[in-house]
């Protein structure tokens, strides 16, 4: 009963600090370099530190849903931005599988408490949804800015931004673990009902943050 608490807890406030990153970090305007490694890379921080407060199997997606219904919030909605979310939790969600699956058959020492989800993987996670995200959206979706804009984008933004996200991901992979260590600590000396209020007043935090970016805008 306890694990299944700490995943919805988890789920819930990392989830929801996740959406509110994108919302915010979409704003933003560097003029010269797109916004997407970026946001991947806020999206990983995210993914490993859920991942290694509470590891159960399907966490990481139901993570990014919750994620990507806070583009719902943009108006314009934009159903490539929406994707883009599911498929990076999606991508992270097949590697973590692939990594127990490892584990479980002794190829990775038992010892190794999930080395959180090594941070080369997160790397990899961040590479792979940008070619995950692009096959997705010129195939699934049907976008005809995806169908239309010709090898040369399609090469610059899998290769590139791609390569960039997957960079931008091994600080935010390693800080993600760091932090996670502090927040198992803390785990250890407060009781449950502590433990749980702590997150779910960060919840309520975010939700509030939510509701007074909305009405400022």
């Amino acid at each position: 009963m306890r694990t299944k608490r700490l995943m919805v807890t988890s789920v819930l406030l990392f989830g929801s600090l996740w959406g509110l990153a994108e919302l915010g970090l979409a704003r933003l305007d560097f003029s010269v370099i797109s916004t997407a490694p970026l946001l991947t890379a806020g999206g990983i921080f995210f993914l490993v530190l859920s991942r290694q407060v509470c590891d159960i199997p399907g966490s990481s997606l139901l993570l990014g849903t919750l994620a990507a219904g806070f583009k719902f919030l943009n108006q314009p909605f934009f159903g490539c931005q929406f994707a883009a979310v599911l498929v990076l939790a999606g991508v992270f969600e097949l590697l973590y599988a692939g990594y127990r699956l490892s584990k479980k058959n002794g190829t990775v020492p038992n010892n190794e408490r999930l080395g959180g989800f090594p941070v080369a993987r997160a790397a990899a996670a961040a590479f792979l949804s940008f070619s995950a995200f692009v096959l997705f959206a010129r195939f699934g979706l049907q976008n005809p800015f995806w169908i239309d804009c010709g090898l040369g984008k399609l090469v610059r933004f899998t290769v590139l931004e791609g390569s960039a996200a997957a960079l931008l991901a091994v600080p935010a992979a390693w800080a993600a673990l760091r932090l996670a260590t502090h927040l198992l600590e803390a785990e250890k000396s407060w009781d449950t009902t502590r433990w749980l209020a702590f997150r779910l007043t960060a919840l309520g935090s975010g939700a509030a943050g939510v509701v007074v970016a909305l009405t400022l805008r």
